[in-house]
């Protein structure tokens, strides 16, 4: 309850905006805070599992039509949020702001098991794959795996790479641009196990 008083009407209205400009809405189920009441309501969806906003474009659903709005620039080829500093065009703001903290070299995000910096939460899940031994990515001809995709896309460049001097696989034929590529994947054809727990052995 408010208890400020004023001799003028305009005082009052003054007092309430500044009143309502401190108000926030806070979720009952996770404490999660907002300055919008609208704001809270479209949160709350996001606890109910319900999601109204279908793509036209493929199968995936969204809580809001903000957000819907938001993915749908990725089935176009519009780029319309451009970098500040060097030019490059993003389909996403948010992706952008990520690039251009890049070149502040902010890092303000850090992996929970080495501590190491990074400048997107992206960047940390990417990270965290390494300790944990995850590739979900592999190339189709040679089966190299990748825990990240954008090594698997410079790796496909590389396997499929003009260059006349190739080196070949002796087992399957598969051809690599590059040696350290032919050695990595002749591993794919042996059974061998290059390393072992020393708990379960």
């Amino acid at each position: 309850q408010c208890f400020f008083q004023v001799m003028e009407s305009s005082s009052l209205c003054d007092n309430e905006h500044m009143t309502n400009k401190y108000q926030t809405f806070v979720c009952h189920i996770c404490d999660k805070s907002y300055r919008f009441k609208v704001s809270l309501d479209n949160h709350l969806l996001c606890h109910s599992g319900v999601k109204p906003y279908e793509c036209d474009q493929c199968p995936k659903r969204f809580y809001t039509e903000a957000k819907l709005k938001d993915h749908q620039v990725v089935h176009s080829d519009a780029r319309p949020f451009e970098c500040s500093k060097c030019g490059k065009n993003f389909k996403l703001k948010a992706i952008r702001n990520q690039h251009e903290r890049s070149h502040l070299g902010e890092r303000n995000f850090s992996c929970t098991i080495c501590s190491k910096r990074f400048s997107s939460k992206n960047s940390v899940a990417n990270h965290l794959k390494t300790h944990i031994g995850l590739k979900p990515f592999y190339c189709e001809k040679c089966y190299t795996r990748f825990t990240v995709k954008q090594s698997l896309i410079h790796h496909k460049c590389k396997v499929n790479s003009n260059n006349t001097e190739r080196v070949i696989c002796n087992e399957c034929g598969v051809s690599f641009a590059d040696k350290l590529y032919l050695i990595r994947h002749l591993k794919s054809h042996s059974n061998t196990k290059q390393y072992q727990c020393n708990v379960c052995e």
